[in-house]
C-alpha cells in the first residue's frame, strides 16, 4: 500500500502537468474574398458604363435554408447600386457543392438549376429587376472548391443579359427606351455556408 500511493500521486502529477501542456489548437478561418463587376455595353453609345466591387464578408452570403441554396452578391451602397442573387434547389446540388450550375433562362425556364436575379437600384426604392424566369440570361455559376469541415466555398460566376432595357432609367414609353448588353461577372474565396 506504501508503494501504491507514491505511484497513485505521481501518476496525477504526470497526468495534470500533460494535459495542462497540451494546447487546443483552434483552426482560423480565412477572409472571405469576392469581386462583383458589371458592364453595360450600350448599342448606341460611345462609352460603356462599368463598375468594380470589391465585396466584404457583410456583402456576400451563402445560405442552405428550406433545401434551397441562395448566394447573395450585394455591393453596400451608397456606391454599391446593385446586386446579383442565385438560388438553387438542394435536389439540383452537386454532392459537395463542386461543380458549374447553368443560368436558367428564357425560352425554356427550366433551362439550368441557377435561378438568378439581377437588381439594379435608381434610388428612393425604384429600380430594375432582371430575372430568369423572364428573361433571356446566359451564364454559370461555378463552385469550384467546397471545404466541408470548415463549411467554405470558392468559385467564380458569369451572367450575361443581351439586349436588356437600360436599368439605370425608368421609361414610361417603351419607343424611348435604349437597350445594353449587359455582364455581370466576378469571384469569391472563402465564403462561408451558413445553415440556420
Amino acid at each position: 500500500m506504501k508503494k501504491l500511493f507514491p505511484l497513485s500521486i505521481l501518476f496525477l502529477f504526470c497526468f495534470l502537468f500533460t494535459a495542462c501542456d497540451e494546447e487546443e489548437t483552434a483552426s482560423v478561418v480565412p477572409e472571405t474574398e469576392a469581386t462583383m463587376e458589371r458592364v453595360f455595353d450600350f448599342h448606341n453609345a460611345d462609352a460603356n458604363d462599368e463598375e468594380s466591387y470589391t465585396l466584404g464578408a457583410a456583402e456576400v452570403q451563402m445560405a442552405l435554408e428550406n433545401d434551397v441554396l441562395e448566394i447573395i452578391f450585394a455591393p453596400a451602397r451608397p456606391q454599391g447600386k446593385e446586386a446579383l442573387v442565385f438560388i438553387i434547389n438542394k435536389a439540383d446540388l452537386v454532392n459537395g457543392y463542386v461543380g458549374k450550375y447553368k443560368v436558367k433562362s428564357l425560352p425554356d425556364a427550366d433551362s439550368g438549376p441557377a435561378e438568378t436575379t439581377y437588381y439594379y437600384y435608381m434610388g428612393s426604392g425604384s429600380g430594375s429587376a432582371l430575372f430568369s424566369g423572364g428573361n433571356t440570361i446566359d451564364g454559370e455559376l461555378q463552385i469550384i472548391s467546397f471545404d466541408p469541415k470548415n463549411k467554405l466555398a470558392s468559385g467564380k460566376f458569369t451572367v450575361v443579359m443581351e439586349d436588356a432595357f437600360d436599368p439605370t432609367k425608368y421609361n414610361a414609353s417603351l419607343a424611348d427606351v435604349r437597350t445594353c448588353d449587359i455582364t455581370v461577372s466576378g469571384g469569391f474565396k472563402n465564403l462561408k455556408l451558413v445553415q440556420p
